[in-house]
């Protein structure tokens, strides 16, 4: 039985499902082991927490290197599994941006994922396949309708076979079929994840999430 954080407060499941508020300051991420960070993996960085909400660590781009900040659960998923997030945006600027990810898997040498990322600037997804590998990855697809990356609204995602269904508010703005790609990821994890190209950290929390959860479809 693992226990599952949920609104800030402790509770207890046996089945595969987690949600947290981010009720504490933590960097990196935890809960009581139930987070697996990027940093494991470098140029990949670690998720932190401040009791409100959680917010990448990284500070720059070197145009090179993907420093993603990124967790994925370590509970055991089934393939099919949905994640959710609430946006906490407090003056967000152009190069930050949060990422709901699905089917991944932490390890010191590969991370694959993929990854529904919601960039502030453009107020677009772009949903990613990160191969595994450093900085390996494909941009499956580009969605600039429907999105609006206010304080508090509510960002999904959920992999049921092959297909990949996102939704940010009440919009549904994203249905893709991987069937027919030649990388694929069959099983993993759900995670979060933060992309900060401004040079500075500080602005890494204007931008980030309010709350996270998890389940199984």
């Amino acid at each position: 039985m693992r226990a599952q954080f949920s609104l800030g407060s402790l509770a207890a499941s046996t089945a595969p499902g987690y949600s947290t508020a981010f009720p504490l300051t933590q960097n990196p991420i935890s809960e009581g082991g139930a987070w697996a960070n990027g940093g494991i993996d470098p140029p990949r960085t670690n998720v932190q927490t401040d009791g409100v909400h959680a917010f990448g660590t990284m500070s720059s781009f070197d145009g090179t290197n993907y420093p993603d900040s990124v967790a994925l659960l370590t509970s055991t998923y089934p393939a099919n599994q949905w994640v959710q997030g609430v946006i906490y945006n407090s003056g967000a600027l152009s190069g930050l941006e949060v990422e709901l990810l699905l089917r991944g898997t932490a390890g010191t040498t590969s991370f694959p994922y993929y990854e529904l990322d919601w960039v502030y600037s453009s107020q677009e997804l772009n949903l990613v396949i990160n191969n595994g590998p450093d900085n390996s990855f494909t941009i499956l697809a580009t969605v600039t309708t429907n999105v609006n990356l206010s304080d508090s609204i509510v960002l999904y995602g959920q992999m049921v076979g092959t297909v990949i269904t996102a939704k940010c508010g009440s919009n549904t703005v994203l249905t893709y079929d991987t069937a027919g790609d030649s990388v694929k990821l069959s099983s993993g994890t759900p995670g979060m994840g933060f992309w900060n190209e401004t040079g500075s950290s500080a602005n890494s929390t204007k931008f980030g999430l309010r709350s996270f959860s998890a389940g199984v479809i």
